[in-house]
């Protein structure tokens, strides 16, 4: 999913006839926008075409690296297609809660093995204790 920050892009591509209103429009569509944004109700499925890295000095491994993508907007003709950064890229409410559920996993896992080495360490050292 893309989200598609300017709704207005649209409206401007083919023009409008009502020029007279202009003004109290703009006023309108400003306050609507800031409400659309907040809703999050101008995302858009969209496939990933191409990637490009946005630092080509650095390795695409970088932790720094990052990319811009080549998207196709479904349901949308083509000369739509655009390059975006990442921000602008939701996941699939699916694909988000499966990484989420498998961070806390991995952050389980983590503890979990923590809490074992630190009783280790302490049958250990009562161990030692108890032999010296």
């Amino acid at each position: 999913f893309v989200n598609w920050e300017d709704d207005d892009s649209i409206s401007d591509w083919f023009g409008s006839d009502d020029d007279d209103d202009d003004e109290d429009d703009d006023n309108e569509r400003d306050d609507n926008n800031k409400s659309k944004d907040d809703n999050n109700s101008n995302v858009y499925l969209a496939d990933i075409i191409d990637r490009l890295p946005i630092y080509p000095h650095l390795e695409n491994t970088h932790p720094s690296q990052l990319f811009k993508y080549y998207i196709h907007y479904r349901d949308f003709n083509r000369r739509m297609d655009e390059w975006i950064t990442h921000e602008r890229i939701v996941s699939p409410p699916s694909v988000g809660n499966a990484r989420v559920r498998a961070l806390k996993r991995k952050e389980e896992r983590r503890k979990r093995e923590e809490e074992e080495r630190k009783e280790r360490e302490r049958i250990l050292s009562e161990v030692h204790a108890g032999v010296g």
